[in-house]
């Protein structure tokens, strides 16, 4: 699931500002088979909020309209759940303690 919002500040003519901030479900599944310990699956899931930020320029080339955008992404793991399954046990419960709450990554687009 995916909740989102955008919000452009024009700065002048070329040069917006794009504050796009969204609610995200992610997850990841991972099966491990190993001989001494049998077959295991690891589930993560993850609610995050993702603040990108970009700073837009827009090329006027004519009839062309290319553009270069660029800026930081914060995201920030509200809430975190680790599934274990494996040689006859389960565990489920709260990851928020051994994972990182916070993710920082840098973007540029060009189009």
């Amino acid at each position: 699931m995916v909740l989102a919002a955008a919000l452009v500040i024009n700065l002048n003519e070329n040069v917006t500002l794009h504050f796009e901030p969204m609610y995200l479900q992610k997850g990841a599944k991972q099966n491990l088979i190993d001989a001494s310990f049998g077959n295991a699956e690891f589930r993560f899931k993850g609610d995050i909020v993702e603040v990108p930020v970009f700073l837009k320029l827009d090329i006027n080339a004519g009839s062309i309209h290319p553009y270069l955008m660029a800026g930081p992404t914060v995201g920030f793991i509200v809430n975190s759940t680790l599934e274990i399954a494996g040689a006859g046990s389960e565990f489920k419960g709260d990851a928020d303690d051994i994972i990182k709450t916070l993710d920082w990554v840098s973007d540029l687009a060009v189009a």
